[in-house]
């Protein structure tokens, strides 16, 4: 079985193929950490001005001065309104996407350095190439069939700085 994962492996990881692997990587994958926490931030200074909105018309109700409270709540109504439009505006660069996009390309080429080792390595080291490549094997001895993955959350952990790659 060894052998045919080798072979396997081999053909995901050609220095041909590179451009090709970190795009299909790239297709199938979701949100970057950028965008997510870009997202993450615009969403809070939404609720932050709703709640500030919803507190100072709340204010307003039970008597305070509505020559100030009318003041705060027009601010709060445009501090809502940008965060609301910033988040409506939210996308990717072309920087974001390229800079994502080369960090993957690179976590890709490091792969590729490591499957490529495989068929020089001896036995006793191949265990550990595969641990990097974050390689998963499922096996059912009944239907006599082995699912074999390579995880890249798994084997990025190992090269990402921040411990992810999610483009």
């Amino acid at each position: 079985m060894v052998p045919a994962i080798e072979a396997w492996v081999m053909t995901l990881f050609p220095a041909e193929r590179i451009t090709e692997t970190t795009d299909a990587l790239m297709a199938e994958s979701g949100p970057s950490l950028a965008e997510t926490t870009r997202r993450s931030g615009l969403d809070r200074r939404v609720r932050d001005a709703e709640r500030k909105l919803a507190q100072f018309e709340d204010a307003l109700g039970k008597g305070a001065d509505p020559t100030h409270v009318v003041q705060w709540i027009n601010d709060a109504a445009l501090e809502l309104a940008g965060a609301q439009a910033d988040r409506a505006a939210v996308g990717l660069t072309d920087e974001d996407a390229s800079n994502t996009q080369d960090a993957l390309m690179e976590v890709v080429a490091d792969t590729a350095s490591v499957a490529n080792q495989l068929s020089t390595a001896q036995a006793s080291v191949k265990t550990a190439l595969f641990t990097a490549l974050g390689l998963h094997i499922v096996h059912d001895h009944g239907a006599q069939e082995a699912r074999v993955e390579i995880s890249t959350q798994d084997a990025c952990g190992a090269w990402c700085p921040r411990g992810d790659l999610n483009p």
